[in-house]
């Protein structure tokens, strides 16, 4: 008959309380890592700097170093975003890739979303990398030259697609990328930039006055009217004017009371009728009240008349739209009335003279 081996019980008891006893101590002598605290919201951030600055201004210090506390994180958070994308500057070219496909700078979307936001994180979190990330215009403007364009990296060489994608591509850059850091900033290479692109794009334009894109006009009209207040340059305020004088006294009417996502030069006619009252198509809006706003800022001769083409459109889409809640309005295609007659005495809605 086959001997079972001895099986030492009382030896293997104590090693497993041994065990035991160990792993208890290690988690009770070892604190474990806090989670980090979630990101702060936009509006969050923005109440904090509120709250830090009533803190300070009470002379509360405890309160003031909670709030540092929380902001704290959130500098650590874009610092790591920041490294994240300087490891993956293309050496090369000095710019960097869209996420998307071969590597290429894409202005519309790594000049506009992504570039001004690393410019700010490197002038605020880390000024010693601020001129690299800002080298980036001078090495796209050397491809491109004036008018921006995508640029296919290892090595840059310039992607030239048709030129309306390329005014829409620029108008964009313009509007999203070049001018928060010129707000922000002031003057610099993204305000030199700035200026160099909406002036390309105009020219590009011609006699057309505006591209007949309701996302690319409306860029381009932000665009123009903050550089209005900036220079006081007459000819970038009259391209404004023109692109606002298209829209109002041409096709708001001709699409039935509302600005037409795209327009046919060759008929004459919109594309489409429907108004889009988010991004790609509702930026022609703002545009165009930011004109009125620079017209009568700068005391010129037409000031008031895009207020007055625009307020039978804008009564439409207060009346229409629903703003916030899971009904919010995202675009109007029903054909508009007839626009109503002004109130104010005397105003009509035609081109000015002066």
């Amino acid at each position: 008959m086959r001997r079972s081996p001895v099986v030492p019980w009382a030896a293997l008891a104590l090693a497993v309380v041994a065990a035991g006893a160990s792993t208890n101590c290690r988690q009770s002598t070892t604190p474990l890592r806090p989670q980090d605290p979630a990101p702060l919201t936009a509006q969050e951030h923005a109440r904090a700097l509120d709250e830090l600055a009533q803190a300070r201004a009470a002379g509360d210090a405890g309160a003031a170093a909670a709030v540092n506390g929380r902001l704290a994180h959130a500098r650590l958070r874009a610092r790591r975003v920041l490294d994240y994308w300087l490891a993956r500057r293309d050496p090369e070219s000095g710019l960097w890739a869209h996420t998307e496909g071969r590597p290429r700078w894409v202005p519309q979307n790594t000049g506009a979303d992504l570039w001004p936001h690393l410019l700010s994180a490197a002038r605020e979190l880390a000024p010693e990398y601020a001129a690299t990330v800002a080298s980036a215009l001078a090495r796209e403007r050397a491809v491109c030259g004036a008018l921006p364009c995508t640029v296919l990296l290892s090595p840059p060489r310039s992607a030239r697609p048709p030129m309306t994608f390329r005014l829409s591509q620029a108008a964009e850059y313009a509007a999203d990328g070049l001018l928060p850091p010129a707000e922000r900033y002031g003057g610099g290479p993204w305000f030199d930039r700035l200026v160099e692109v909406a002036n390309a794009v105009v020219d590009e334009i011609g006699p057309r006055a505006a591209t007949g894109d309701s996302e690319t006009d409306g860029n381009l009209l932000q665009t123009l009217a903050r550089l209005a207040h900036a220079t006081r340059d007459d000819r970038i305020v009259a391209a404004a004017e023109r692109i606002a004088d298209r829209y109002l006294l041409e096709w708001v009417p001709a699409a039935g009371g509302l600005p037409p996502g795209s327009w046919d030069f060759d008929r004459g006619a919109p594309v489409s009728s429907v108004f889009r009252f988010r991004d790609h198509g509702a930026e022609i809006l703002p545009g165009l009240a930011e004109v009125y706003v620079a017209e009568r800022a700068l005391g010129r001769p037409r000031r008031g008349i895009a207020i007055l083409c625009a307020d039978s459109s804008l009564g439409r889409l207060r009346s229409s739209a629903r703003p916030t809640g899971s009904g919010a309005t995202t675009s109007i295609s029903r054909p508009a009335p007839p626009p109503a007659a002004s109130s104010t005495p005397g105003a009509t809605c035609s081109r000015p003279t002066s």
